[in-house]
């Protein structure tokens, strides 16, 4: 631990003399790697250099409060096309050209970072692409944007940090296997997602625990009921217990454990996610429920955890019920690749509830690299009977 504390210590320095960090995106396969620096003091020479060695687009990551100071509306596009969610491009008003050098880029990434009159001091569209990050940083969604705007809150900065993903000469990501072709790379310290998501778990946690109780189920026995309340966004958060969890871990096992997000069409009717992509057109609902097969096969093993998280957003009950109509399998898996980064929330609430053994059911074979970050480890994943 102490290791991990000064190291983030050097980076941030690094981060507050206004110079490079590369951001290692270790919670996809092979890692991906960014280019940040802080918008409020990066220099001309430095951006010049991200993007002479990035060679990707460079983007400036924010918070959502910040874009709504500026007055930033979202960039429209095909819903799941894009992980990152992009808002209108933008431009300083004063104090540039052509807005492609990096004179110019310096001058709107101080302006995003440091503006008081944004009408005043931004136009759009322009050559900098703004990226709305969510609520709670990388403890709510594990992804670069997220990596780089957290840096920027344990420096102390400014939220507001310029992003950029480094490509090799013919334009394809760079992952582990590449990234030594490009020696210069080799001259920024770096910092890992996985480094920035365990710090702030320590340091700042977003989950609190406010209510338990002993609950009957019925057919599945007795849990223990926890409610979790997010300090972020205020929503309140289930898990269901059963068994005594430090012993079966002491004992060398792994904890069965479900994390579900709430789908309230889904939920209602009992259709599980994963059938979505695969109903005929025109036939019936398949009435099978995920929440009872998960308890179901905690109850059969004595011990476990079902978490079922809960979205508060506006909109998210008719985005399920516009699902019903995308019987797809792109648009599918679009949504599956994006949310499977938004795991925060139920690995705090597990890593509360002491689980860091687990066994994970799902139907899903998409890996959730990084979340050892939160000090749990995935023994194994299965399918719920």
């Amino acid at each position: 631990m102490q290791a991990l504390e000064q190291h983030m210590q050097e980076v941030i320095a690094h981060l507050k003399n206004g110079e490079v960090v590369i951001l290692e995106d270790d919670a996809v396969q092979g890692s991906h790697y960014f280019m940040v620096a802080a918008a409020s003091l990066v220099s001309v020479e430095n951006i010049a250099r991200m993007v002479s060695l990035g060679k990707g687009i460079l983007c400036a990551a924010m918070t959502d409060a910040r874009l709504k100071e500026l007055g930033l509306a979202p960039m429209l596009g095909k819903p799941g096309s894009n992980p990152m969610d992009f808002s209108v491009s933008v431009e300083a008003r004063q104090g540039v050209t052509t807005g492609i050098s990096a004179a110019d880029r310096v001058v709107t990434l101080k302006a995003l970072a440091l503006s008081n009159h944004p009408k005043r001091d931004l136009v759009t569209p322009g050559h900098m692409f703004p990226i709305r990050t969510k609520d709670g940083g990388v403890l709510v969604r594990n992804a670069p944007a997220e990596g780089a705007v957290d840096l920027m809150r344990l420096a102390g900065l400014e939220p507001v940090a310029a992003l950029i993903q480094c490509l090799d000469q013919d334009g394809a990501i760079l992952n582990k296997k590449s990234i030594g072709t490009i020696s210069e790379l080799a001259d920024f310290p770096s910092v890992r997602l996985s480094e920035i998501a365990s710090t702030r778990s320590k340091t700042a946690p977003i989950v609190e625990q406010i209510a338990s109780v002993q609950m009957p189920t019925g057919d599945f026995g007795n849990f223990t009921a926890h409610c979790f309340r997010s300090k972020t966004d205020k929503a309140e958060h289930l898990a269901l217990v059963k068994g005594d969890i430090a012993k079966h871990i002491a004992e060398g096992n792994a904890i069965p454990v479900r994390v579900q997000a709430e789908n309230a069409i889904f939920d209602l009717l009992g259709v599980p996610v994963e059938q979505l992509k695969n109903l005929p057109a025109d036939g019936p609902m398949p009435f099978t429920n995920d929440i009872r097969r998960s308890l179901r096969t905690i109850e059969e093993a004595g011990c476990g955890i079902f978490v079922y998280i809960r979205h508060p957003r506006q909109g998210a009950l008719a985005a399920h019920v516009r699902a019903l109509g995308t019987n797809s399998k792109e648009g599918g898996e679009a949504s599956a690749s994006a949310e499977i980064r938004e795991y925060g929330i139920g690995a705090q609430i597990l890593q509360i509830l002491g689980a860091t053994s687990v066994c994970l059911l799902t139907n899903s074979q998409k890996s959730l690299a990084g979340i050892n970050a939160f000090g749990i480890r995935i023994v194994e994943q299965k399918k719920f009977s």
